[in-house]
């Protein structure tokens, strides 16, 4: 049996009230508040929906390896840090592997992503990370 639990932490990573699942469902809050507790047993038509609404394979709830697909605001900021790693090693004429490269897009987009968390209305400003990008691409 798979763990019901693993619903309430998908909707909860999606920022999605109980309310809010319950209205797309069309039930009740208290129908919803059991399936998510296991009391009441989810069909797998309800359980494509609620992937579709999480944002999640079916498959991953059932495995309860919830990966969430990247929003538009994720892939627009990749796209800047990978630029502003780009520009910084044009600037410096460096010649870093591609493995060195995509090591500064990752720490780049992970100092982002813990900057968001207590910034989130904030736009890209690769600024913050410049000395970052430069130390790593310095021979």
């Amino acid at each position: 049996m798979w763990d019901q639990k693993i619903l309430r932490r998908a909707r909860e990573q999606c920022g999605l009230s109980m309310e809010d699942i319950a209205g797309r469902l069309g039930i009740t809050v208290a129908s919803f508040s059991r399936m998510e507790t296991g009391t009441t047993r989810v069909t797998t038509d309800r359980l494509e929906d609620l992937a579709k609404f999480y944002g999640v394979s079916a498959s991953a709830l059932l495995d309860g390896a919830i990966v969430t697909r990247p929003t538009t605001i994720d892939l627009e900021r990749l796209r800047e840090i990978v630029e502003a790693v780009e520009r910084v090693r044009i600037r410096l004429q460096a010649t870093p592997s591609p493995e060195k490269v995509g090591q500064a897009v990752m720490e780049l987009y992970r100092l982002e992503i813990e900057f968001l968390v207590s910034n989130v209305l904030e736009p890209f400003d690769a600024n913050r990370h410049i000395g970052v990008i430069e130390a790593m691409f310095r021979p």
